[in-house]
């Protein structure tokens, strides 16, 4: 593949194109536990007599349906079948559940000391921690490697994830315009676009390590 996000946004549909049906209810299952936490998740004026328990369960199931699907998009990329099997694996992960909220804990705490030196640092920071999530589930690394792996990977190629963060801002909101329907395409294409990013700068930056050995 060439480093073009052209490349990349082919490919992504493509391999939509495959698995469009798995992927759909992929993205209806998540957006109803969102749905689902605000009808019945606490409000800030709920937190001193509302259902705490019922917010923590819908934020774990959301965690748990995005780390099976981040499994799932790896798989698309390197060429294997979309499972349900695959997809709710992490119910029984109890381990990856915890390192992917502390992963995320440790993003937002990098892209925010990035912001208090102006927006450009922050953004870069965003932008050179954003694969840490996949490096952590697909590399059985913990917290702190998967975001120093992510910074390692995406060495020299922040404008090349710039333009395809970029792109894949415009196409959500085209989807948005698209009387929100679109969606059901924009997310799991842009979902795709990310998995492939992944993928290639990774075996990409895995040759050259062992190039140095």
């Amino acid at each position: 593949m060439e480093k073009k996000v052209g490349s990349v946004l082919s490919l992504a549909w493509n391999l939509f194109k495959k698995e469009w049906q798995f992927l759909i209810v992929a993205i209806i299952l998540m957006f109803l536990i969102g749905v689902y936490d605000g009808f019945f998740g606490v409000t800030e004026e709920q937190y001193a007599t509302g259902n705490i328990l019922t917010t923590i369960f819908a934020q774990i199931v959301s965690v748990i349906f995005t780390i099976g699907f981040i499994r799932v998009l790896v798989d698309i990329v390197n060429g294997q079948s979309a499972t349900y099997t695959r997809f709710f694996s992490a119910f029984s992960d109890v381990k990856m559940i915890v390192f992917y909220v502390v992963t995320t804990i440790l993003i937002v705490l990098i892209t925010l000391s990035g912001f208090i030196f102006f927006i450009i640092p922050g953004v870069i920071a965003a932008i050179r921690a954003s694969l840490a999530p996949y490096v952590l589930i697909t590399q059985n690394v913990g917290p702190i490697d998967a975001v120093k792996k992510s910074f390692a990977i995406t060495k020299g190629n922040f404008w090349f994830l710039f333009r395809v963060y970029l792109t894949c801002g415009a196409l959500s909101i085209l989807g948005v315009i698209a009387l929100g329907v679109g969606l059901l395409i924009a997310i799991p294409v842009t979902a795709l676009m990310s998995a492939i990013v992944y993928v290639y700068l990774y075996g990409n930056y895995q040759r050259t390590q062992e190039s140095q050995v």
